[in-house]
C-alpha cells in the first residue's frame, strides 16, 4: 500500500495541501496529517486541487492524542496518573510539548488491541481510543481534545515552530512528578530528529523493543449504533471550546443560512489563532459534510475576508441561534466586546457607565449616614479582617439584611446554615410561634442564598454562582465569603494557595461582574480578643490579600472582654481604599444580643 501524508511547511495566503510519502525536516511553522492515505487521496487531489472532500480510507501507526490547557502546571499534574500507567506498563511511547499550551502523545498501535476493520479507519478508533482514555482518565480527560480526528485535519509537525509562541514542537522525557515545579517532571529528549521522523512518519514493522502485553481494548460499536446525524452531548467536547460552535458543527440542514454560518466558523477558527490555510481546511471539510453544500467556489470567496478579522459575539443574531443553555457565557450573557477599550470607544464607555442604572450599587450612607463611602460597585473587592468575636459576620448579616435590591449568595464556611438562621432571627427579632413574624422574616431574606458547603473552593466559585442563577432563577450580584482561611485551592503551600484564591476572586468579580465581599480572620496575637486596633498588615497572608482588595476595612470592639466597659461600640477602619480616602476609623454601635450593629457614634482618626 502507498504511504501518502498530507502537509504544508509554511503558512501561506493560498489553500496550499502537498502530499508525500516522507516529510521533510522544518525550521518554521508546518503541519502534517495524522493519518496516511492510499491512491484515492492522490487522485482526489489531482482532480479537485483539494482534500476537503476526501471520503476514502485513513490509516495510521500511532494513537494520538492533544491534550490542551493554558494553565501547564495544572495540566501536567492531571497527566500524571496516565504518564505514570505508560511508566508502569513499560510502554514505549512520544511525548512532545506541542510549542504552546499541551502535549501531544503517540502510542504505537501495537499496544492497543483493536478490531481489523479499523485498520482503514483509523480516524474512527483513534477517536475511540481518545474517549476511552477520557473515560479512564477523567482529570485530564476534560482536557482532551476530540476535534483532531477528522480525516484530513492538519496537526503540528515535530521540531516545526509555533507561530504565536515562537516555541519548538519538543520531544521530552517523562522522569518523575515535581509536586514543587510540575513542569521539571519532564526534560528535553536529545534524539536525532531524522531519527524520529523516520519511526514517526516512514514504514515500520517492529517497535525499538519488544511488546510484552496490551495497553488496553478498543472495538467497533455496533451499526445500528452509529448514524451519521447523531446528537452528540455538548458535555464531551474538549476543554476551552465554545458550545456553539460545536452546536453548529453537528447541525448539518443549514440551507438558508449557509454563507453566514461558514462567515462565523471562518472568524472563530481565526479568532483561535489558526492561519489561513488551516482554517480554509476546516472550512471545505464543514461544509462536504452539510446535508447540501455550498460550492467550493462560495467558500473560497468568504476565505477571502479572512483579513478582515470579522467578530461576532454572543449577541450576534445568527450565533444566539445556536446558544447552548448550559453554557457559561450563555449564563452570563457574556460579551466579548465588553473588555475592549479603543480609542474609538474610551470616552462612550465611560460615559455608558455614567448613565448605567446603579441598581447593583450598594451605597454604604444608606445604612450608615453619617459614612460618607463612595459606592461600591460590580467587580470591587472588599477584604473584611477582624480577629475571633469582633462581629465579622454579624456586620456581613447586617449588610445582607439590609440592601435588599441586592441578590446575595453567602458561602458559610465556618457556620452552618442553622447556626446563620438563628443569628438572622436575633437580627430580625423573629420569633418561631409567631406566623406573621415568620411570614416578614421569609420576606426579609429572599434576596440572600446561603451555602454552608464546607469544602468549597476559590476555583469553584463560579460554578456556585450559575447554580443558584439556575435554582433560584435570579444571578447573584453580591457574594459574601465566611471566611477566607477555610476557602480551598490548588497550591503546594499556604503562599500558592492564597495567591491563588486572590488571582481566582478577582477574576470572578470581573468576569461576572460581582460585588465580592472576603471576610478574614485575624491572628490573635494582632487582635488580642477582638478588641484591639488593626491596620493594613491585618489579614492572614496579608500581602497578596490586600494587593486583591478595592478597600480593606479592619473591624473590632474596643470594650469586648474589658471589665468594667460596656460592650457597646464596633469600630471599622478603613486601612485602603482605591476609590477614595483611607485612614479613618468609623464607630458603630453594638447590641449583641441582637446581632445588630447600628448607626455610629461618630467619626476618629486612625
Amino acid at each position: 500500500m502507498i504511504r501518502q501524508y498530507l502537509f504544508t511547511e509554511k503558512i501561506s495566503s493560498q489553500r496550499v495541501i502537498k502530499t508525500g510519502e516522507q516529510i521533510g525536516l522544518v525550521n518554521g511553522e508546518a503541519y502534517t496529517s495524522l493519518f496516511f492515505f492510499d491512491h484515492d487521496m492522490i487522485d482526489l487531489l489531482s482532480n479537485e486541487k483539494s482534500a476537503a472532500n476526501f471520503k476514502g480510507n485513513v490509516y495510521g501507526n500511532y494513537f494520538v492524542l492533544d491534550i490542551d490547557n493554558p494553565n501547564i502546571p495544572e495540566l501536567v499534574v492531571s497527566m500524571i496518573p496516565f504518564l505514570n500507567l505508560l511508566k508502569e506498563k513499560d510502554i514505549y511511547y512520544y511525548l512532545f510539548f506541542s510549542g504552546n499550551k499541551g502535549f501531544h502523545v503517540y502510542i504505537p498501535k501495537e499496544y492497543i488491541k483493536y478490531d481489523l476493520e479499523f485498520t482503514s479507519r483509523w480516524n474512527e478508533a483513534s477517536r475511540l481510543f481518545a474517549e476511552k482514555i477520557i473515560n479512564t482518565f477523567p482529570e485530564m480527560g476534560k482536557y482532551v481534545d476530540l476535534g483532531v480526528y477528522d480525516k484530513v485535519r492538519m496537526f503540528r509537525l515535530p521540531y516545526s515552530i509555533h507561530q504565536k509562541s515562537g516555541k519548538k514542537k519538543e520531544l521530552l522525557s517523562y522522569n518523575a512528578f515535581d509536586k514543587d515545579n510540575p513542569i521539571k517532571s519532564f526534560s528535553v529528549l536529545g534524539r536525532k530528529t531524522e531519527d524520529v521522523f523516520s519511526e514517526l512518519f516512514e514504514g515500520r514493522d517492529l517497535l525499538p523493543h519488544e511488546v510484552s502485553g496490551q495497553m488496553m481494548e478498543i472495538t467497533m460499536p455496533k451499526k445500528e449504533e452509529v448514524t451519521k446525524h447523531t446528537e452528540k452531548s455538548y458535555l464531551e467536547y474538549p476543554y476551552g471550546e465554545k458550545l456553539c460552535i460545536y452546536k453548529i458543527l453537528n447541525t448539518y440542514n443549514l440551507t438558508g443560512s449557509r454563507h453566514k454560518v461558514a462567515l462565523r466558523l471562518q472568524s472563530y477558527w481565526k479568532e483561535k489563532g489558526y492561519n489561513e490555510m488551516y482554517t480554509s481546511t476546516l472550512l471545505h471539510q464543514w461544509n462536504q459534510s452539510l446535508d447540501e453544500p455550498l460550492p467550493e467556489g462560495d467558500i473560497d470567496v468568504i476565505l477571502k475576508s479572512y483579513e478582515k478579522g470579522y467578530i461576532f459575539n454572543c449577541k450576534d443574531e445568527i450565533k444566539r441561534h445556536f446558544c447552548v443553555q448550559s453554557c457559561h457565557l450563555y449564563k452570563m450573557k457574556d460579551v466579548e466586546d465588553n473588555y475592549f477599550y479603543t480609542d474609538s470607544n474610551y470616552i462612550e464607555k465611560y460615559i455608558s457607565e455614567l448613565n448605567a442604572s446603579r441598581d447593583h450599587y450598594i451605597f454604604m450612607h444608606e445604612m450608615y449616614p453619617e459614612w460618607n463611602l463612595a459606592p461600591i460597585k460590580p467587580g470591587h473587592v472588599i477584604v473584611l479582617a477582624g480577629g475571633p468575636g469582633s462581629g465579622k459576620t454579624t456586620l456581613a448579616l447586617n449588610m445582607m439584611m439590609f440592601f435588599t435590591h441586592i441578590n446575595w449568595l453567602f458561602f458559610s464556611l465556618e457556620m452552618t446554615g442553622v447556626d446563620i438562621v438563628d443569628k438572622l432571627f436575633k437580627v430580625t427579632d423573629t420569633s418561631l410561634d409567631d406566623r406573621d413574624s415568620l411570614s416578614r422574616f421569609r420576606n426579609a431574606i429572599k434576596h440572600i442564598v446561603t451555602i454552608d458547603k464546607p469544602d468549597i473552593t476559590a476555583e469553584s466559585l463560579k460554578s456556585f454562582v450559575l447554580l443558584t442563577k439556575a435554582k433560584t432563577g435570579n444571578m447573584p450580584t453580591a457574594i459574601m465569603i465566611d471566611y477566607l482561611s477555610l476557602l480551598g485551592s490548588r497550591g503546594h503551600n499556604q503562599t500558592e494557595r492564597v495567591i491563588q484564591i486572590a488571582k481566582s476572586i478577582k477574576t470572578l468579580a470581573k468576569e461576572m461582574k460581582l460585588i465580592v465581599f472576603i471576610l478574614s480572620q485575624v491572628p490573635k496575637d494582632m487582635a488580642g480578643d477582638g478588641n484591639l486596633p488593626l491596620g493594613l498588615d491585618a489579614p492572614k497572608d496579608s500581602g497578596e490579600i490586600v494587593n486583591l482588595a478595592d478597600m480593606l476595612w479592619t473591624c473590632w470592639r474596643p470594650n469586648r472582654n474589658r471589665p468594667q466597659m460596656i460592650d457597646n461600640i464596633f469600630s471599622l477602619g478603613m486601612p485602603k481604599n482605591r476609590h477614595g480616602s483611607a485612614g479613618y476609623v468609623n464607630n458603630f454601635r453594638f447590641i449583641g444580643e441582637k446581632y445588630q450593629i447600628l448607626p455610629n457614634l461618630g467619626e476618629t482618626n486612625g
